[in-house]
């Protein structure tokens, strides 16, 4: 994420004839575009959303947490001196689907956040944590899995004797070229591989990492194998797919009741790819 402090950097290669090639200006116009789809439309900024803070600055309307979705970097939110933790509230005025939330410090004041959390309210009215971490600065783009929410929570801190000051917000669907890999299907509920639904027999290892949905996935040696009990009609198995040359990495078998469904033939898996769709079954009554 550039959001992270970071500047940009394309780094784009001129060819032996002073020219760029044309496959990476294709390229680099297909990533201008999925920024301008992305960043778009500010689901915060929309008709209808609004934003409120728990604490305004001397109540002062030339601190008021509006400031944070007026488009201008020079207005900010802010809080009362010795009060050096605020959340600010973003209604967005009925249940959107999301999975980018920016925030941006009044950097111009200097870096001050060394704390923050971002939480969003779901369908059935529970808050759940998006993300949380230290810094913010110039601009912190939270990344998830598209989730489905009507408000979002924005909780930041600072050292003592100092004032957190946020200048700008936004909450985002983001195109589909910056989907995260390790989004699943939109209106598919998901199944961890911590939760009890999974069973594991034989030698499997652990991974973590953003790039797995839910951060989570396991790989297994030969031999190994899992069993998953679910209530529906269809399942898709997720994950990272490998093959190495000479040797078939995985074979899976899958039984349902009343349904014979073969073995993934080998050869299916050909790239390492991260978190495609890998394999479904058919639809069952």
């Amino acid at each position: 994420s550039v959001g992270n402090n970071a500047t940009l950097l394309l780094n784009v290669p001129p060819n032996d004839e002073g020219t760029v090639d044309q496959e990476i200006l294709d390229r680099v116009a297909e990533f201008g575009q999925n920024i301008e789809e992305t960043f778009d439309d500010n689901l915060a900024a929309d008709e209808g959303a609004s934003v409120k803070a728990d604490n305004v600055r001397g109540s002062d309307t030339a601190f008021q947490p509006g400031n944070t979705v007026d488009g201008d970097d020079s207005t900010y939110w802010t809080t009362d001196d010795g009060t050096n933790t605020g959340t600010l509230l973003i209604d967005l005025g009925g249940t959107k689907t999301f999975d980018v939330v920016s925030i941006e410090e009044a950097i111009q004041n200097g870096q001050r956040i060394n704390e923050y959390k971002v939480e969003y309210r779901n369908e059935d009215g529970e808050w759940e944590e998006l993300d949380s971490g230290e810094t913010i600065g110039a601009k912190r783009l939270v990344r998830s899995s598209a989730v489905k929410g009507d408000q979002v929570r924005i909780t930041v801190s600072t050292s003592e004797g100092k004032v957190p000051m946020i200048s700008e917000i936004g909450v985002y669907k983001a195109s589909e070229g910056f989907e995260l890999t390790s989004a699943a299907p939109d209106g598919m509920d998901v199944i961890d591989i911590t939760d009890d639904s999974f069973s594991f027999e034989g030698s499997w290892t652990d991974e973590t990492g953003s790039n797995f949905i839910g951060g989570t996935n396991k790989w297994a040696n030969s031999g190994s194998g899992f069993t998953l009990e679910f209530e529906g009609t269809k399942v898709y198995l997720m994950g990272p797919l490998i093959r190495t040359t000479g040797r078939q990495m995985c074979i899976l078998t899958v039984n349902m009741p009343e349904q014979s469904i073969p073995t993934l033939p080998p050869g299916h898996w050909d790239r390492r790819s991260l978190n495609p769709k890998t394999w479904k079954t058919e639809h069952t009554p």
